[in-house]
């Protein structure tokens, strides 16, 4: 979420665009996560409709998905 705030652009209808050529691999390394836990964790926001994209090209729905994870957090 940070990258995409970071590097983002407003996108149609409540998405946020950004590419940003980094694998999975590095996405996990940055969030002190295995690739595994990170690739099972972006499919989740995939299937919730949260997440689009691939190889460095991404659109995110990233008010819903801050909204998302902050609900997870209050049920830790």
């Amino acid at each position: 979420m940070d990258l995409a705030g970071r590097y983002g652009r407003p996108a149609e209808e409540g998405w946020t665009a950004f590419e940003l050529p980094v694998t999975q691999e590095a996405l996990a390394s940055l969030a002190g996560l295995a690739r595994v836990t990170a690739t099972h964790i972006l499919s989740g926001f995939r299937e919730l409709g949260l997440l689009e994209g691939t190889r460095g090209r991404y659109r995110l729905r990233l008010a819903e998905l801050k909204n998302h994870v902050e609900g997870l957090e209050e049920t830790l």
